[in-house]
């Protein structure tokens, strides 16, 4: 008769069962008190009251959370089953019995995962049964725990994969958080340098943002109304991490089937992993220590005495990285100096990164795109497409560049953007920052309010999402407060509410008339100009919303979606002038 290989044993698995039979407890009462005894709970005010709530999106609202409360289920559940590998007395005698590491290590595994996902399992029926009463599809029962498996799946997969990394229980949630969040983390310290160090350097989106599951999840997964259906945002997203995490769950096997009983009690587990070690949290350390230092530390009024102390932060973070790591490696803190070859090596790689930086080597500082690149350009918030506005800009652009000396420096201030949307479909994006000087205005401060009063600009700021029609304004009214003679504020503040046919003919028939003369509806920075208008003291505030909008709020007392807001200045004749004539206000 044959034998078999078993990747799983009964025995051993009933006694992890008794062992830790807390941490299902408390998971299954966990989810009792926040899904099953809370749904019924729900449905009844949702029933009993106009409750701004659909049952389908409360049951999916609900499976986000359990999703993203998977990551802390799982780290707990692999400390629990694996913790006999982070002891020598423990790892020894679990490695002592008659069983091969593949059972060992499928029994942990499974024992870990199987009641979890049977509390899953147990609440779901239990949510059916307090549920019977309400009118709600099983169905959405069974989308939440699809769901929450897949959360538990990919976090439970990753968490024991980083078990099998490290020798120290106590190492573990800290490898587990590092690696799960080391992308993101990676790429907002280089970039936050670079926006410390590189001239022109602004906002940006995190690319590495997927590679970072504890972070991803939280930021794509949500539960969203659209178009009136209730849906779920990055369900593709998580199907992803749980087939990674299963994925992982594999990988960890041959991990341990070559994981020496010794290491118990080491940071890293796997030898040729603590060179990796080594370098990581080098350079790792030497970026979050010059972003913290830069950002606690009074910044030198130079940019080359700032790259210098960002290139000394840079190398000290890298010789205080090293020594942690080795520290953590040997498991003393005694260590050897005597051959610091990998500081050396990484602060002459980060001195060298920093003079590229300097030196403008990628010629990131100086590019300005060409006129016939440019679909349109988005200043201060404003989107121009007119081509006189875009030359406008790019001429800014220019000057920016060829003044960087006045501004490199410079942190207090007013931060301009400048986004470019080229006919090849990229972006390219530039952030400065101008002083901000009413005495002596900066010449581009000046250029930059030129262009945001442009007549291109007036009519963004004036345009509105819904027609303003009288069948969409609910909320129109006209504020007026006075000046002293020395053109000061007063305490003095009346308001006059508008019928709906009354402030459509006031945003016809004067604001969009002065908009179309330039004379309504100034940038920022327009008080910097010579001869820039006062304002005359009116205000309007116009509140747009559709048919169904006004339903909606009308249900379930939403907030309006379309609110404007106009002042109105001493040049705009044609608003004075139908306030004087129609209002007399």
């Amino acid at each position: 008769m044959t034998s078999r290989t078993s990747f799983f044993n009964r025995r051993l698995s009933g006694n992890l069962l008794r062992r830790f039979w807390p941490l299902w407890a408390g998971y299954l009462a966990l989810l009792l008190l926040s899904f099953s005894f809370q749904l019924p709970q729900d449905l009844e005010r949702i029933s009993r009251y106009t409750y701004p709530a659909d049952p389908h999106l409360t049951v999916l609202a609900n499976a986000v959370t359990q999703a993203q409360l998977a990551p802390i289920v799982a780290i707990l559940a692999a400390m629990a089953l694996f913790g006999y590998l982070y002891s020598d007395r423990l790892c020894g005698m679990m490695h002592a019995l008659p069983l091969r590491r593949e059972t060992l290590f499928g029994t942990a595994a499974l024992t870990g995962l199987l009641p979890l996902l049977l509390c899953q399992v147990l609440a779901t029926l239990i949510a059916a049964l307090g549920c019977l009463g309400y009118e709600l599809n099983f169905v959405w029962l069974l989308e939440w725990l699809g769901i929450s498996a897949l959360g538990l799946v990919a976090f439970y997969g990753f968490a024991v994969f980083c078990a099998m990394l490290t020798g120290n229980i106590l190492v573990l949630p800290a490898v587990y958080l590092v690696l799960g969040l080391c992308a993101v983390a990676a790429e907002g310290c280089v970039r936050g340098l670079l926006g410390l160090l590189v001239y022109g350097a602004g906002g940006y989106d995190l690319a590495l943002l997927p590679l970072s599951p504890l972070a991803a999840v939280y930021e794509h997964l949500s539960a969203v109304q659209v178009d009136g259906m209730p849906t779920l945002r990055g369900l593709g997203v998580l199907a992803v991490y749980a087939a990674a995490g299963l994925a992982l769950l594999f990988a960890a096997l041959p991990l341990y089937k070559r994981r020496h009983v010794e290491c118990a009690g080491d940071a890293v587990a796997v030898p040729v992993l603590k060179p990796v070690f080594r370098v990581c949290m080098c350079f790792g350390t030497a970026f979050v220590f010059a972003v913290a230092m830069l950002e606690l530390l009074p910044r030198p009024g130079s940019a080359a005495l700032l790259a210098a102390l960002a290139a000394l932060l840079l190398v000290l973070g890298a010789f205080l990285g090293w020594c942690a790591a080795e520290m953590l490696i040997q498991r003393s803190f005694k260590i050897s100096l005597r051959r610091p070859i990998l500081p050396l090596v990484a602060g002459a790689l980060l001195l060298l990164f920093v003079a590229g930086i300097r030196l403008d080597l990628t010629g990131f500082e100086r590019r300005v795109p060409e006129a016939g690149q440019v679909e349109s350009v988005e200043v201060y918030g404003v989107e121009f497409k007119e081509q006189a506005n875009i030359d406008a800009a790019l001429a800014l652009h220019r000057a920016l560049v060829d003044n960087r000396a006045r501004h490199e420096a410079l942190r207090d201030g007013v931060n301009l953007e400048i986004c470019y949307r080229l006919r090849d479909g990229s972006r390219l994006l530039r952030s400065y920052c101008l002083p901000y000087d009413a005495e002596t205005p900066d010449p581009e401060l000046l250029a930059a309010a030129a262009l945001l009063d442009s007549r291109e600009a007036m009519q963004a700021r004036v345009s509105t999402r819904l027609p303003v029609e009288p069948r969409y304004i609910v909320y129109a009214q006209l504020s007026r407060q006075t000046f002293t003679d020395e053109g000061r504020y007063t305490d003095e503040y009346r308001t006059l509410n508008l019928s709906a046919q009354q402030a459509a003919a006031l945003y016809c028939e004067g604001i969009l008339a002065d908009a179309a003369e330039g004379h309504i509806a100034y940038g920022p920075f327009s008080e910097l100009q010579p001869g820039a208008p006062s304002p005359s003291g009116y205000y309007l505030d116009l509140i747009l919303a559709s048919d169904a909008d006004q339903a909606e709020r009308d249900r379930y007392g939403a907030m309006y979606e379309d609110y404007n807001y106009f002042a109105i200045y001493e040049d705009s004749k044609h608003t004075l002038k139908w306030i004087e004539e129609n209002l007399g206000f």
